[in-house]
């Protein structure tokens, strides 16, 4: 996991089990960094998805128009 907090703007890095997970401001798209050190690092990859949204924020991008309803 050493590998993903030298990525600018990584915000955390936890693991459990096979699983890394890796948080970073919602303004920033650090995929293809991250994508890049799983290569570089020959970690493999199976998949990357981005967790559930807070309900909290869900309901403030609602209550802005920013999600069809």
């Amino acid at each position: 996991t050493a590998c993903f907090k030298k990525i600018p703007d990584v915000e955390s890095v936890t693991q459990h089990d096979n699983e890394i997970k890796i948080e970073w401001s919602q303004e920033k798209d650090l995929r293809d960094e991250i994508t890049k050190s799983i290569v570089e690092n020959k970690l493999g990859l199976i998949e990357m998805r981005p967790l559930a949204m807070h309900i909290e924020d869900l309901y403030l991008k609602v209550i802005s128009g920013g999600v069809e309803q």
